[in-house]
């Protein structure tokens, strides 16, 4: 039924597509914890109200904005201004953040009528209007590694 949906979206509208598939990140099981010395912490700027929830997810390079295959994701109470997401026991390695502010709490991508975003999102270092390659947007995991994320609304 998903697949359905984004393959009936891309024709018309690929930002959609791209913003579902970060949407979807929430609707599966994240993998087991990996462990390991390494963090990320995620500030996420410019979340504009404190209506509904941000939600975090951590990619691997293999399952970048694969949908339910994030490795860590974190759901905050959305608050005006900076909010923060912190991943630990990290193996170091390059990860990806992919955010987005569901600011109506029904768990999907809320788009206008040519399919751009009516919600926040956001990815790591950079969010282009298109899907970032991960190598655009990875940041490398140590103890004090930060993967600052600004919402586009």
């Amino acid at each position: 039924m998903f697949g359905r949906f984004l393959q009936e979206k891309h024709k018309r509208r690929p930002l959609g597509v791209i913003l579902a598939v970060c949407a979807a990140f929430f609707l599966s099981t994240p993998a087991a914890d990996a462990g390991g010395d390494a963090s990320v912490t995620v500030p996420v700027y410019t979340v504009r109200n404190s209506s509904g929830v941000v939600f975090v997810a951590l990619y691997e390079r293999h399952n970048w904005l694969e949908p339910g295959r994030y490795l860590a994701a974190k759901k905050v109470p959305a608050r005006a201004g900076t909010i923060a997401a912190r991943f630990d026991n990290l193996p170091r390695g390059k990860y990806a953040v992919a955010v987005w502010h569901d600011e109506n709490s029904n768990s999907r991508v809320d788009t206008n009528a040519i399919g751009l975003p009516k919600e926040g999102y956001g990815f790591s270092r950079v969010t282009p209007l298109k899907k970032p390659k991960f190598d655009d947007v990875a940041v490398t995991a140590s103890p004090t590694a930060n993967a600052p994320t600004r919402l586009r609304y």
